[in-house]
């Protein structure tokens, strides 16, 4: 019995670590491309993601 339930377990947080990855990766490439093409600093964002819930919020950066 627990082999299963710790079978089960695993099989959920595969695809959810995938999902986390490519949303990270997402933002982080558009971030770059931002960085890139020299935009100023008031368009760039912080992201805070919680695909549980799910929520994203983007909030400007802190002064340098």
């Amino acid at each position: 019995m627990e082999w299963i339930a710790v079978k089960l377990k695993a099989g959920r947080i595969m695809p959810a670590l995938s999902t986390t990855t490519s949303c990270i990766a997402a933002l982080q490439t558009i971030e770059l491309v931002k960085y890139l093409r020299g935009c100023p600093l008031e368009v760039m964002r912080n992201a805070f993601i919680n695909l549980a819930v799910p929520i994203m919020q983007l909030t400007e950066p802190g002064s340098v």
